[in-house]
């Protein structure tokens, strides 16, 4: 099987100085710590393109399309890095 390159080693989350199933353990527990938050019971939502309301994409077009016709430059000043807080997400 071939291996991820994406996915970590357990040494290189653990260290080399720790067993194998030590390891394994603290990550079974952290898993089983993850699954029992009320987080994780909370419904599956539908999010990305699909779940976009219609009417809304119709509305953001031709608001797109009005601003097409009456500015003839758009000019976008952001700084060389954004932040965005976390709490701007829920």
């Amino acid at each position: 099987m071939k291996a991820n390159k994406q996915l970590l080693t357990l040494q290189d989350l653990f260290g080399k100085k720790f067993d194998e199933t030590v390891m394994i353990r603290r990550i079974k527990e952290a898993a089983s710590w993850i699954e029992k938050q009320p987080l994780s019971h909370l419904p599956y939502i539908e999010m990305g393109f699909d779940a976009l309301d219609q009417e809304l994409i119709q509305a953001l077009d031709k608001h797109k399309t009005k601003i097409r016709e009456s500015c003839s430059t758009v000019q976008l000043k952001c700084k060389e890095s954004e932040v965005l807080q976390p709490n701007f997400l829920y």
